[in-house]
C-alpha cells in the first residue's frame, strides 16, 4: 500500500498498489502502455491534430503554455524554480514507506511535458516514465509523468522545496528558489504552467492559478507583488485562487 497526498494541499489517500488490483486507467482516461518518451509526444501531437477535423484545437490557455514553456533560463537557477512550482503546483507525492516516495506530473500540453521531463532529467538525474492517456470526455492527451521511487528523489523533493529536511510537507515557498528577480518571474511562470488559465484578450480579461494550500497562495500574491502586480486570494472549497480582473 502507498499513501498519496497533493504536494500543496492534506489531503491523503491510501492506493493498493498490488499487481492487477482494479482500478488502473481511473478518472476518465484511458491508460495506453509505455512507449519511449519522444514516441508518446510525438504520436499525441498528431492524436491533437486529428481533432475538429484535421485542425489542432488549443485553447488561448494553452498557446500560452505553449509559449512559455519555452523562453530559456536567465540564470542558471531559473530552471530549478520553474520545476519547483510545477511539481508543487501540479504533482502528487506518494509515500510507501520510510524514505521511499515517488510524484507524478500531469499536463494537457505537449511542450510543458517536454520541459518537465528535461528538467527532471538535467537537475537532478531523476528516472522518469511517460503515460499519455486520451480524455473520453474531451477527446484530448493528457501526458502523466511519473519519477518512481529511487535514491535521488527524495533529497529533490527537500531541493525544490516539497520536502522539509526531516521528511515532512513544506507549504510555503522556499526562499531560496526566488532570492533573484529572474528566479522570482521564473516560479511565477511555473505556477502558470501548472495550473494557471488566462481568458482571451478579445474577452474580459481574467488571471487565475488555483493551489490548494493557503501558504503557497499567499506567497504567490507576494511574488507578483515584487513584480508590481496586485492580485488576490479567493478560497473556492478546498482550493485557493489567485486571481486578477485587470492589469491596471
Amino acid at each position: 500500500y502507498e499513501i498519496s497526498c497533493s504536494l500543496v494541499g492534506s489531503e491523503m489517500c491510501i492506493r493498493d498498489r498490488r499487481a492487477g488490483h482494479p482500478g488502473a486507467g481511473a478518472g476518465g482516461h484511458c491508460a495506453q502502455p509505455r512507449r519511449s518518451h519522444s514516441s508518446n509526444l510525438a504520436r499525441s501531437c498528431c492524436l491533437a491534430r486529428c481533432v475538429c477535423g484535421g485542425v489542432e484545437a488549443m485553447s488561448f490557455t494553452a498557446e500560452v503554455k505553449d509559449e512559455l514553456a519555452r523562453v530559456p533560463p536567465t540564470c542558471s537557477h531559473c530552471e530549478k524554480a520553474t520545476l519547483a512550482a510545477l511539481v508543487r503546483i501540479e504533482g502528487t507525492l506518494f509515500f510507501s514507506g520510510q524514505g521511499k516516495y515517488r510524484i507524478e506530473i500531469a499536463t494537457d500540453v505537449p511542450s510543458v511535458a517536454r520541459l518537465i521531463i528535461k528538467l527532471l532529467h538535467e537537475l537532478y538525474h531523476l528516472e522518469t516514465n511517460l503515460t499519455v492517456r486520451r480524455s473520453v470526455l474531451h477527446k484530448t492527451p493528457n501526458y502523466l509523468i511519473e519519477a518512481p521511487s529511487q535514491p535521488r528523489l527524495a533529497p529533490a523533493l527537500v531541493d525544490m522545496g516539497v520536502l522539509s529536511p526531516d521528511g515532512g510537507l513544506e507549504l510555503g515557498l522556499k526562499p531560496d528558489l526566488v532570492e533573484k528577480q529572474c528566479c522570482t518571474a521564473a516560479y511565477l511562470r511555473g505556477a502558470f504552467l501548472g495550473s494557471g488559465f488566462i481568458s482571451n484578450p478579445k474577452s474580459d480579461f481574467h488571471f487565475e492559478i488555483t493551489v490548494e494550500s493557503e501558504d503557497l497562495a499567499g506567497g504567490l500574491v507576494d511574488l507578483l507583488d515584487r513584480k508590481g502586480i496586485r492580485a488576490r486570494v479567493m478560497q473556492r472549497r478546498s482550493s485557493y485562487m489567485v486571481y486578477l480582473l485587470s492589469l491596471i
